[in-house]
């Protein structure tokens, strides 16, 4: 009948029902795999094998408001969930997801490296989580801008964008998708779409899929971004997500520039956690901003961490305008 505490450390000061939050811990630790499947697929020949992809069924959230009817014995544990909830993050093992890996029905794609491997492969030692059902192709092609991706392109072409352009628009997104500096370059830089122009929400779009979807990237309009500190934190596992988008910048970014520069340099940033006051964190989030207007930054301070991206014109496609989205998603393996 033990209590469930606020905090892990405030558990730990109760000795007498630590050992109970444990057992509780351990329960939910068996039924945690109904939260992640390994995903399997049947080959040509007839054999499965493991695409070192996982399907999530549900959040742990969902995950822990199921078990309070299926008479797992945590009845008790679950009048407070949400508090629960924080524990099974402490408790329960995470699925580690490797940056920069995506795998294909013939295989995985280590970007990092530029290697790709089959899936039956003894190499591969890291796991994915997402898998595209599609075929990824050669790496042995001397221009990879000569790769046919036209729904993509007509982003591109109504923009007016000529090679060098596209090529450093590929060249930032692909440094979204591994961890910050994993590349140990220092290129303390994020992109920037900005105008009036359409087609930044289809790009973005396209980065979130290859990310894993949503509940991989954190998106913050750029008006509510002034509570930073105060509307985001921890419980909202900010610190696992693979992307920061700060969209609908509208000439100011409204959040304090030295918070701003030290999460693109990937530095000590301060943000507010319950129970906790502002608690640093390194940031390791990569990130990438969208809006009508550019900074307005008279020292400059803050400009020189961005490259660029003008977006002044709209799509116009015919028909095909609708459906621009569902068709680039379909390229998604030629575009990484």
């Amino acid at each position: 009948q033990g209590d469930v505490y606020a905090s892990v450390d405030e558990m730990d000061r109760r000795p007498e029902n630590a050992i109970i939050q444990h057992c509780r811990a351990q329960n939910l630790k068996v039924l945690h795999g109904n939260v992640y499947r390994r995903h399997f697929l049947s080959t040509l020949e007839g054999k499965t094998v493991f695409t070192h992809a996982y399907v999530k069924l549900q959040s742990l959230q969902q995950f822990v408001n199921k078990i309070a009817f299926t008479g797992s014995g945590l009845g008790n544990a679950l009048v407070r969930r949400p508090t629960l909830v924080r524990h099974c993050e402490k408790f329960l093992p995470q699925l580690e997801v490797t940056r920069g890996m995506f795998s294909f029905r013939n295989g995985v794609y280590d970007l990092k490296a530029n290697k790709f491997y089959r899936h039956e492969d003894q190499d591969i030692t890291a796991n994915t989580l997402t898998f595209h059902d599609s075929t990824f192709g050669s790496l042995d092609i001397e221009d990879p801008l000569s790769i046919a991706t036209p729904s993509i392109d007509t982003i591109f072409r109504a923009q007016g964008w000529d090679v060098e352009t596209i090529t450093w628009f590929c060249v930032m997104v692909g440094r979204l998708l591994l961890k910050h500096n994993a590349l140990n370059d220092n290129w303390n830089v994020w992109p920037f779409l900005y105008g009036p122009g359409s087609g930044k929400h289809v790009l973005l779009h396209l980065i979130t899929q290859m990310m894993g979807g949503r509940e991989n990237v954190f998106e913050q309009g750029a008006h509510t971004a002034g509570n930073f500190g105060k509307s985001v934190g921890m419980s909202q596992g900010l610190d696992k997500k693979h992307c920061f988008i700060l969209s609908r910048v509208d000439g100011n970014c409204n959040m304090r520039q030295s918070t701003l520069a030290n999460m693109i340099c990937g530095d000590v940033i301060d943000i507010s956690l319950k129970l906790q006051g502002m608690t640093p964190i390194q940031w390791d989030v990569q990130g990438i901003c969208s809006g009508h207007e550019f900074f307005q930054d008279d020292n400059l301070t803050l400009i020189r961490r961005f490259v660029p991206f003008p977006f002044f014109k709209h799509v116009n496609d015919g028909d095909r305008l609708c459906s621009l989205r569902q068709d680039c998603e379909v390229e998604l393996p030629d575009f990484i």
